[in-house]
């Protein structure tokens, strides 16, 4: 489903997942809009604590410690922001195991991919049950289109519906300009995107 960027992606996620009263666990540290849409969807973000002393990954005992009847999704994010933390498949894998003994969402922010300066991304919907997995991407970082409002969700067939429909009255849909640059930016030379991560890295260093 095509999305008002990553933004977009997660609200709208979140939105069809959960209800009012509902809890969802989100990193700590992590990205502030979590905790926003989740308030303003009438629902409490619960932080579960990544370590700075283990490098910030995610403790998947840690993460299990925090559910409760009221939990609806765990949100994970890798790479992390602000942390820059690229969780390994195991970790992810962990998580899965978690959701599925608990019936719980997993919530993928996978809007940093592509900008990985050591080791490799690892999509959390290729290591379990995909069915549970809901991955918000977005076309910002990559492309560096931030201010074009594109991005996407990859979901299961009947909750991508339920996400167009829910995005429907509030935003119809990203503009039609923007998903032509999109397109364009998908079919245009993919080595600029190496050429921005090794300038980002070198900055970095």
């Amino acid at each position: 489903c095509v999305t008002t960027g990553g933004c977009g992606g997660l609200f709208s996620s979140l939105l069809v997942l959960t209800d009012p009263g509902s809890e969802v666990l989100v990193p700590d540290p992590g990205w502030s809009n979590y905790a926003a849409i989740v308030h303003v969807l009438r629902s409490t973000a619960v932080g579960y604590p990544l370590d700075s002393m283990n490098g910030f990954a995610i403790d998947p005992d840690v993460v299990e410690s925090r559910i409760n009847a009221r939990t609806r999704a765990i949100l994970v994010n890798s790479p992390n922001n602000p942390t820059g933390t690229v969780e390994g498949a195991e970790r992810l894998r962990a998580v899965m195991d978690i959701a599925e003994r608990h019936d719980l969402w997993v919530i993928s922010d996978e809007c940093y991919d592509e900008l990985v300066f050591e080791g490799r991304h690892v999509s959390t919907a290729t290591l379990g049950d995909s069915s549970r997995v809901v991955t918000v991407f977005t076309f910002s970082k990559t492309y560096a289109m931030t201010g074009w409002r594109v991005g996407y969700v990859v979901a299961p067939a009947d909750v991508a519906r339920q996400i167009a429909l829910h995005q429907e009255p509030v935003v119809s849909c990203a503009s039609t300009i923007s998903q032509h640059a999109a397109l364009a930016a998908l079919g245009g030379p993919q080595n600029r995107v190496g050429v921005m991560v090794d300038a980002y890295r070198a900055r970095r260093d």
